[in-house]
């Protein structure tokens, strides 16, 4: 009788990381709906918290959501969490695009 499939901890890190950055974004645009004119503790609330917390969250949800998906399927100890890690890394890399084309707008480089 085989043990049952155990998730992939590196998926639950990745869907979590994903979740993470997006709730950070959340908060962003929740705290400049608030007020519209920022003040200083708006800006260091969101220089120093949010925006970090958003782009390591990123970051960490493609890299993490790469290897799980690498173990699972290598067949690492019997291993489950392949939507989590799909969904981490679909969330970090939309995210990562999205901060590319808005680079891209602010510079106004055409494509």
């Amino acid at each position: 009788m085989s043990s049952p499939a155990k998730t992939n901890a590196l998926a639950i890190v990745s869907f979590s990381s994903g979740l993470l950055a997006l709730i950070s974004t959340a908060l962003l645009l929740w705290l400049f709906h608030l007020q519209p004119v920022p003040n200083d503790m708006t800006i260091i609330i969101t220089d120093s918290l949010l925006i970090p917390l958003r782009n390591l969250g990123m970051i960490a949800a493609v890299a993490t959501g790469v290897l799980a998906l690498r173990q699972i399927k290598q067949g690492v100890g019997n291993r489950k969490g392949k939507i989590l890690a799909w969904i981490g890394s679909v969330i970090g890399i939309a995210w990562f695009l999205f901060m590319a084309l808005a680079i891209l707008a602010f510079l106004q480089v055409p494509i």
